[in-house]
């Protein structure tokens, strides 16, 4: 059994993983997936100390030190911020601003432009020309399709070459809108990979630029590995590199060996990306995230140990079997909401399993394991359902032959296990016998007594059980039923002389039927004897661990047996002891009654003739 309870769970398991992982591979686990992502993100906080880039931000310091200065013509400002970036030790600088307009063309559209300022930004253009600067590009959308918009033909003519130091400021953006991924390229219309994206090209001019690896796909989509919630890339004012005044020795320690990305960081600048972290809104935590942080990230990850590894597949896969296993053995031999509660914990596991792994730089999926328990648990469930409605057909199958309807209801809503033993209960117990049954048997072959016997049964059967009795067992040609057990009822001993005169008509029916069946033994061949007695006895499984069936036993039982054998002497159909004349109540007809002793007992018994019960239908 427990062998063939841990197949059944295989095989649920089995059945839950296929489906789980279609569902995977589908994309609709793809919300859950990114839940438990994002969760781990909030969780683990700050993961690492950013060491490959800095954040030069525009930010309300910067825009108040150059208030008196349109941001088109900021470009001495980045031209000087620059410089000193570079002095500082700065790998280089990534403007993370679409320069698409130059002081000379928004002067070019006054009437009378001041010569002065035609060479504005003589500085910016030299600066870009040394190749220390990279400048944005964003994605417009076409008739066509998509298309990158440049910076400003002046300034692209300014930079060594416009594919190096022109970057894409493109994040992949999830179904729900979230940057959690990233790419190092898009792909041309002409010629295979085409524009690189702002990180990828400022993570290149690190030293090694480790993350780069030649072979590694650029157009493929692969996660971030934040080093943190926002906030957690160091951050210092333009004003502090772009200013009149040298910047710090801190500034400067802290952009040494950097990437610096520029870009904007004030509140109204709409350059805020949700991100993992944005989880934690909803708990009053962290805020979304600068665009200009989201690329120091991405510099990060190329520049670190790379993104985070994602293991094959088929290993998350075959990772999710065990616990779908265990939980589907566990559905199947414990209550739904004991089974319930394991798959929580299975789940919390597999969530759990999933955020050391994450920490420890392993993006594994888990919403398979964290979805597939509840499934497990549903067909386990649904399997066990199954098996209990088919065992309970069983049930009636088999003991609606031998209980009443309402014995048999009873049964199955008490749905206990059976136990060797019993406990002491008041019943009445008949005994019903053929009399002369040994010459019937000898003037019958025995398929003939077969079918008498079988014809008989059927008849006695349903007398007693139509009275709420209980068919006990069958004894060669007699038939014991009980009353009271395992449905308790106040009136057993009425029910039982109920049953006793119906079998009593049934036995004139029945003879009916041998006289035409088997002519030779005429009329009157066919008679019975029924005994009745009232009294405690011990109800329960009999047997053993293997084998056991549900009876009564008790001196009630023996006495009643007794009293069926005095039938004959007393010239009655139907005895009853002084014990079932008293509790049968009111509309009791008797007839001769005489104290006879019963083998077996010292004292003698009391037994009547039975000959009617009025308002018989109170037992019905």
């Amino acid at each position: 059994m427990a062998r063939r309870g841990v197949t059944r769970a295989l095989a649920v398991a089995v059945a839950t993983l296929t489906v789980t992982a279609w569902a995977w591979n589908a994309g609709l686990l793809d919300g859950l997936e990114r839940l438990c992502q994002d969760s781990w993100h909030v969780l683990a906080g700050k993961r690492r100390e950013p060491l490959h880039a800095v954040v030069v931000a525009i930010d309300d310091e910067a825009l108040e030190r150059f208030a008196a200065t349109p941001l088109v013509f900021w470009g001495p400002v980045y031209a000087r911020a620059a410089e000193r970036l570079r002095q500082a030790g700065a790998r280089c600088v990534a403007l993370d601003a679409l320069l698409a307009v130059t002081p000379a063309d928004w002067l070019s559209t006054l009437e009378t432009p001041p010569e002065a300022l035609l060479d504005h930004d003589l500085p910016f253009l030299q600066t870009l020309g040394s190749g220390f600067v990279i400048l944005a590009a964003q994605l417009a959308r076409t008739p066509a399709g998509f298309a990158a918009r440049l910076p400003a033909r002046e300034y692209l003519e300014a930079l060594p070459s416009a594919r190096d130091h022109v970057g894409l400021t493109f994040f992949p953006r999830d179904p729900d809108k979230v940057v959690r991924r990233f790419v190092r390229a898009l792909p041309d219309a002409q010629a295979g990979p085409g524009w690189q994206t702002l990180a990828a090209l400022g993570a290149a001019r690190l030293a090694p630029p480790l993350g780069n690896a030649p072979d590694a796909d650029p157009l493929a989509a692969r996660p971030i590995d934040f080093t943190g919630p926002p906030g957690t890339i160091p951050r210092v004012s333009l004003a502090r590199f772009a200013g009149n005044e040298p910047p710090s020795e801190a500034d400067v320690a802290l952009v040494r060996g950097r990437v610096a990305l520029v870009g904007a960081d004030f509140e109204g600048s709409g350059d805020r990306q949700p991100t993992p972290y944005s989880l934690a809104t909803l708990f009053g935590g962290a805020r979304d995230m600068t665009g200009v942080e989201v690329h120091a990230n991405i510099v990060e990850t190329l520049a670190g140990a790379g993104p985070l590894k994602l293991p094959p597949a088929w290993v998350a896969v075959a990772c999710w079997l065990p616990l779908l296993t265990l939980i589907s053995w566990r559905a199947e031999h414990s209550s739904p909401l004991h089974a319930a509660g394991a798959c929580l914990l299975a789940a919390a596991c597999a969530w759990g399993a999933g955020f050391g792994l994450f920490l420890a730089g392993w993006l594994v999926p888990v919403s398979g394991a964290v979805a597939g328990p509840a499934l497990a648990w549903a067909a386990a469930g649904s399997l066990r359902l199954r098996r209990t409605e088919r065992d309970r057909a069983r049930v009636r199958r088999i003991f609606g032959r031998y209980v009443s309807a309402e014995a048999l209801e009873h049964i199955l809503k008490d749905g206990g296990e059976p136990r060797l033993g019993g406990d002491p209960v008041e019943i009445t117990v008949l005994f019903s016998d053929i009399r002369d049954f040994t010459t019937l048997s000898e003037r019958l072959d025995a398929p003939e007594l077969v079918e008498l016997l079988n014809a008989w049964f059927e008849l006695a059967c349903e007398a007693v059980q139509r009275h709420g009795g209980m068919i006990d067992k069958f004894i060669g040609d007699a038939v014991m039923g009980v009353f009271g057990t395992p449905v308790p009822a106040e009136d057993h001993a009425r029910r039982a002389v109920a049953a006793a005169l119906a079998l009593e008509e049934a036995a004139r029916e029945m003879d009916a039927w041998v006289a035409r069946r088997f002519p030779d033994l005429g009329p009157g061949a066919f008679r019975v004897g029924v005994g009745l007695h009232a009294g405690e006895a011990v109800a329960g499984n009999i047997g053993s661990s293997t084998r056991m069936e549900f009876t009564v036993i008790g001196d009630t039982v023996n006495t009643a047996s007794r009293i069926e054998g005095l039938c004959k002497t007393m010239g009655a159909t139907v005895l009853a002891s002084e014990a079932v004349t008293r509790a049968a109540g009111p509309g009791l007809v008797t007839g001769r009654s005489e104290t006879l002793p019963v083998k077996g007992k010292v004292r003698p018994v009391r037994v009547f003739a039975v000959l009617g019960l009025e308002d018989s239908k109170e037992t019905s």
